[in-house]
């Protein structure tokens, strides 16, 4: 995503510092996980990103898999249990549990 605008390897790894504290930044993402859209990526984090129409088929694709993994990490799981990590990779994710303690 910085590769265009940054083709020197040293200031393409000073704009990603500048872009990761940004998304550590309070005042711009004060929930972890928020949704991160494409003006929000383009406008405030400065990334060459390809903005999709929402009838587009991958665009919803990923919607899915986002809402799905939105209601995974948000279901309610007993104490003293509780989760610690969502794996993820090409085929599948997965929430792993453990015992608060």
């Amino acid at each position: 995503m910085l590769k265009s605008k940054f083709p020197n390897a040293g200031a393409r790894r000073k704009k990603a510092d500048q872009v990761a504290d940004k998304l550590l930044s309070k005042q711009l993402f004060p929930v972890h996980g928020q949704l991160i859209d494409g003006a929000t990526a383009k406008r405030e984090l400065e990334l060459e990103v390809e903005v999709l129409d929402r009838t587009d088929e991958l665009w919803r694709l990923i919607w899915a898999y986002y809402i799905r993994c939105e209601i995974q990490m948000n279901i309610q799981i007993q104490p003293p249990m509780i989760k610690i990590k969502l794996f993820e990779s090409a085929q599948l994710s997965l929430v792993t549990q453990d015992t608060a303690s």
